[in-house]
This record gives C-alpha cells, sequence and structure tokens, in this order.
C-alpha cells in the first residue's frame, strides 16, 4: 500500500493511535490475531489501536503512514499479537510506559482479577469472569460465554466466541462482542460497542456512544442525543432501537429551543432529503438503515416515522404519533392518547389504552381492541378489507349499533371503538376474528328494541294535531288521521274517519274515534273518568304509565269498566254489543286483551 512507512518501538500493552490503513499482511508475519471493519465515521483518523506484545518481542511494528481511505476500504480497529510468557512487569523496551500490573493468560476456565493499573487478562475455552478493575485493562474471554468487567480505566473488552457479558464501567472503553449472542454495556463514558455476529444487546448507558450491531437480530438502547447507532443495511436481522426516557432530558438540555420538553421525531433510514408528516416537527432524530424496529420508554410525547419494509413501532406513556410508511408495520400505541398511521400495507395497529386515533390506509389492516381502554378509539379506514382483533374481550358480550353514520363496537356497557362513517363503506370492514373465524359486523347487531307503545305512537310524529285549552273543548277531525288533545277540561273528541290518536288530558272526556283503527292515550296520574264511544275499527287504549299487572275490569250491562289500582279509569261504551271494535290495552309492559278484562277468554 502507499505511503511512507515507519517503525516505532511497540511495548507490550501499550495504546498506539495509528492514522492509516493496517495492511493485513501485518497481522500474519507477526502470528497474532486482530479485527479490520469498515469504519464510515472515522474520516482520515483510524481509531486506536491496542497492541498487547510481539510475539517475537522485537517490539518493532511496521504500519503505514496516513493516508485519505478509500471509500469502503477497512480501517484499524483492533490488534492484539500475542502475550509474553510472563505474568507480570513493567514493560520491556519502554522505561517511560506506565507499569503493567499483570499479564495473565489463563489455560482453564475460572475468575480472575486484575489489579488497580493496566492489565492484560485473557480467558479460556470456557465460561471465564474477568474483573480488570481499575486501569486501562486490555481483557480477551477466548471461548466459552464470558463475563468480561473492565472497572475503572478506558479499557479493551473481546469476549470472543461464546454468548458473552462485557461491561464496561467507568470510562471510555472499546467493547467487541465476537460471534455469539452478546451483551454490551459500556457504563459511563464515551464508549464503543460492536457486536459482531450474532443477536446483541448493546447498551452505551451514560455518554455519547457508538453502537455497531453487526450481523445477527440486534437490540441497541440509546439515552443520549450524542448516541450513534449503525447496523448493515443488507443483514437479514431485525434490529431493534429503544429509546430510553434520559434520550428526552438530552435533548432538551442540548436543544431547546428546537425542542424544550425533548420530544423527539425518529425517522427509521435517513431523514435527509424525505418528506415527512407535516405533525413530524422539532428535533428530528434520523436512525441508521438496517433498523426495522424502534421501542419508546419513559413519558415523552415522541413521533416516529417508519420507513418502506415492514417496522414495528412502540409508543409509551406519552401521547405518541406513529407512522408506518410503506410495508406491512405492527404499530403499539401503549398508553396515551396516541395517534397511529399505518400508511400502504397490511398493517396492525393496537392503540392501547387511551383514546387513541387509528387510520390504518391502503392495505387490509387489522385493529386491536379490549377492555383496557379508557376511551373510544376512533377509526378511519375505508380502504381494503379490515378486521378487528380482540384481546381479553369474550365475544360473546360484544355488540355493535349505529350512531348516525358511525358503527360503534361495545363489550357490555363498555364501547371500544367507533369507525367513523361506516355507513359510507361498510364493505371495508370482513367483522370481528374469533376462535371460529372472522365473523361478519353484523352478527354483533344488538337486536332491535321492542317498544310497542313508540311502535303505536311512531306514525302520528307528523300527523296534524288539534289542540284543545284547560276548558271544556268541542274537537272535530277530518277524513285523514289526526292527533286531537284536549287538555284541561270536560271535552269532546270526535276523530272522525282515518286512524286517529285521541287524548282527552284532565278531565272526564268523551271520545269518539269513529271509523278506522284509533288509539286512545290516557293516564293514571290525570283525573278524571273518559267514556269511549267507538264501534268501528279495532281500537286500543294506550296506557304508557301503568303496568299490567294494575288493570282489572268488568262488565257492568254493554260497558266494560276498566280500573288501575282500583281506581276507575275509564269506561268502552256497549263493548258487550260490539266486541270486536275494542282491542285491549297496551301498557308499559305488556298488552291486555279487552277478552281478559271481561273474563271472557273465547
Amino acid at each position: 500500500m502507499g505511503g511512507a512507512v515507519a517503525t516505532p518501538t511497540i511495548a507490550a500493552g501499550s495504546i498506539l493511535a495509528a492514522a492509516g490503513i493496517l495492511d493485513p499482511e501485518i497481522l500474519a508475519r507477526l502470528g497474532g490475531t486482530g479485527r479490520l471493519a469498515p469504519d464510515p465515521l472515522a474520516g482520515y483518523a483510524s481509531p486506536t489501536v491496542t497492541v498487547a506484545a510481539r510475539g517475537d518481542g522485537a517490539g518493532a511494528l511496521p504500519f503505514a503512514a496516513a493516508e485519505p481511505p478509500a471509500p469502503g476500504a477497512l480501517a484499524i480497529e483492533q490488534l492484539v499479537v500475542g502475550l509474553p510468557e510472563s505474568s507480570a512487569g513493567s514493560q520491556p523496551g519502554d522505561p517511560s510506559g506506565p507499569p503493567l500490573g499483570s499479564v495473565d493468560d489463563g489455560p482453564t476456565g475460572g475468575t480472575r482479577t486484575g489489579t488497580a493499573t493496566r492489565d492484560i487478562l485473557r480467558g479460556s475455552d470456557d465460561g471465564d469472569v474477568i474483573d480488570g478493575l481499575d486501569g486501562d485493562d486490555a481483557i480477551a474471554g477466548g471461548g466459552g460465554d464470558d463475563r468480561l468487567l473492565g472497572g475503572g480505566g478506558n479499557d479493551t473488552l473481546e469476549g470472543g466466541d461464546g454468548h458473552d457479558l462485557l461491561e464496561g464501567g467507568a470510562g471510555s472503553d472499546l467493547l467487541l462482542g465476537g460471534p455469539g449472542n452478546d451483551r454490551l454495556v459500556g457504563g459511563d463514558g464515551n464508549d464503543r460497542l460492536v457486536g459482531g455476529p450474532g443477536d446483541d444487546v448493546l447498551d452505551g448507558g451514560a455518554g455519547a456512544d457508538r453502537m455497531e450491531g453487526g450481523t445477527g437480530s440486534d437490540t441497541f438502547f440509546i439515552d443520549d442525543v450524542g448516541d450513534v447507532v449503525l447496523d448493515e443495511p443488507a443483514d437479514p436481522g431485525i434490529d431493534t432501537v429503544v429509546v430510553r426516557e434520559g434520550f428526552a432530558k438530552s435533548v432538551a438540555a442540548s436543544y431547546p429551543h428546537l425542542s424544550a420538553s425533548g420530544a423527539t421525531t425518529f425517522v427509521v433510514g435517513d431523514a435527509i432529503g424525505r418528506s415527512l408528516p407535516a405533525e413530524a416537527q422539532g428535533f428530528v432524530r434520523g436512525l441508521a438503515p438496517g433498523i426495522e424496529n424502534v421501542v419508546l420508554e419513559g413519558a415523552a410525547g415522541h413521533r416516529i416515522v417508519g420507513d418502506g419494509h415492514a417496522n414495528r413501532l412502540e409508543g409509551n406513556a406519552g401521547d405518541n404519533m406513529l407512522w408506518g410508511e410503506g410495508g406491512d408495520d405492527h404499530l403499539a400505541g401503549r398508553e396515551g392518547a396516541d395517534s397511529l398511521f399505518g400508511g400502504p400495507g397490511d398493517d396492525i395497529l393496537d392503540g392501547g389504552s387511551g383514546a387513541d386515533l387509528l387510520y390504518g390506509g391502503p392495505g387490509d389492516d387489522v385493529y386491536v381492541l379490549g377492555l383496557f381502554e379508557d376511551g373510544p378509539d376512533r377509526i378511519w379506514d375505508s380502504e381494503g378489507i379490515n378486521r378487528i382483533r380482540l384481546e381479553g374481550v369474550d365475544p360473546a358480550t360484544v355488540a355493535v349499533r349505529m350512531e348516525g353514520a358511525d358503527l360503534v363496537i361495545a363489550a357490555g356497557d363498555t364501547d371500544l371503538a367507533r369507525i367513523q362513517d361506516y355507513a359510507h363503506a361498510p364493505d371495508s370492514f370482513a367483522g370481528i376474528e374469533t376462535a371460529e373465524g372472522v365473523r361478519p359486523l353484523t352478527d354483533f347487531a344488538a337486536p332491535p328494541t321492542v317498544d310497542p307503545l313508540a311502535d303505536l305512537l311512531a306514525p302520528f310524529a307528523h300527523s296534524p294535531t288539534i289542540d284543545g285549552s284547560e276548558g271544556r273543548d268541542l274537537l272535530y277531525g277530518s277524513s285523514g288521521s289526526e292527533h286531537l288533545r284536549g287538555h284541561g277540561g270536560h271535552d269532546l273528541l270526535d276523530g272522525g274517519s282515518g286512524d286517529d290518536l285521541l287524548e282527552g288530558g284532565a278531565g272526564s272526556d268523551l271520545l269518539r274515534g269513529g271509523a278506522g283503527d284509533d288509539l286512545y292515550l290516557l293516564s293514571r296520574n290525570e283525573p278524571g273518568i273518559d267514556r269511549i264511544e267507538d264501534g268501528l275499527g279495532s281500537n286500543r287504549v294506550l296506557l304508557p304509565d301503568t303496568s299490567s299487572d294494575l288493570l282489572a275490569g268488568f262488565l257492568s250491562g254493554d260497558d266494560l269498566w276498566v280500573s288501575v289500582a282500583g281506581s276507575p279509569l275509564f269506561v268502552v261504551a256497549d263493548h258487550g254489543a260490539q266486541p270486536d271494535s275494542f282491542a285491549g290495552v297496551q301498557t308499559a309492559d305488556g298488552f291486555v286483551p279487552a277478552s281478559k278484562l271481561t273474563g271472557t277468554h273465547g
């Protein structure tokens, strides 16, 4: 490779800040181990190189001088070239260097502890527990499931093979997980965490940390506005960023002019040049391409914008806004009054508790409802063929009803959701998921309320009304259907032909329906005894303030007298001679036929 070649003296355990690109042949020539990785954030300065020792003890390591690396070049990430046979001592050939507390190349698994100064500790192929304590330590776990603790100082921890736990502790540490499902915890300081192959968990802790997942399904925890997450976009793994509550505090402290509360718009993928929803404003933070899922913690009302792939976006205790954009997304609002927008694709929308706004958009979407709702969700969706999914709700308790153009879904006395403008696009919902499959919403329609009194009175809602006064009135109808109301006084009401409604009011009134099937609306709470003279049609008395068990009747000659709770209320003239003209009495709780009042059950 081009550039001048320098041959500085590198002592065992020293730290070299090398500006340049490491020639892979050096590793082979020295017989050591190392790591080369793309370093897009390093610019023209390569990361720190940790040199444990020269295998031949010569102490000279050639490397190339600084040159701008070509795009995609491999930069130095870590170099370890063997350990001296002695277990402790100062740096050979470097009297000016800091003392080396211990050099320990453990042959078997177990627990090892360093010193308060700088140590070089290496585990075995078994599961090791190695604690470097203070000092700038270099610890390699080797094989097995290891736990490595850096302690104080700027430490370098490499897990190696196995499912390892690496804890940097205080200082700005470099944590390298290696193959396996590792957990890397940076602790205090500005740390760098590299997961490597496997499903890793990377938690930088306090400070502005850099986290690189590598291949596999990785989870990153961020709590500082200075945290950087990198992942491989082409990796098939499903990667997740968890935003801790401290992130909002960091934003509010660093960018109060953009977000005094720390609320942030997180954009999956590169946010530069993208057209974002109008509500996605304030402080905007792009997440690395290759991140699929975002989970919010705390209570800040953040916003998340997905990309064109399948995303899982989860809110927190605040009022969040989630946009899935393209892809088959899963949006979960959790607590708070959230707004969820699925966008194109077959999405799952779960508002959680709170009165949420759910809009699936194009595609066949699923809306999750449960009894945990603080208020009914509002669903807007007239596209696709959508479904309702119940959580913790017995489908047998579910009923739907129409309120205007909206359809309301309820479980018992609790309204779960309102589908806005359902009447204009009823085919956009397939129904509710049950153990037997998807059942149409019409299967859950509440049975129509049976109210015979209301049904009998309904035809007169728009009929002409003829009103009397509080005195004695003579009211006559015509050949049509009228509503005659006498009010107070001893009145005469004559409906004429047609189906009429006669309401005498207070006083002892004379009521003549005439031809047609007439209704007589009476009340037990109004004084007087009314007389009904109507031998034409099939007529009824309506008593909405009376129950059927209070009625009693008897014939006096051909007249039928009817009482309520022992007090005479009305008399039907000539009923004995014309029994078919009076059908009976409709009360608040049922119908009492005239034959039951007269004692004849023919």
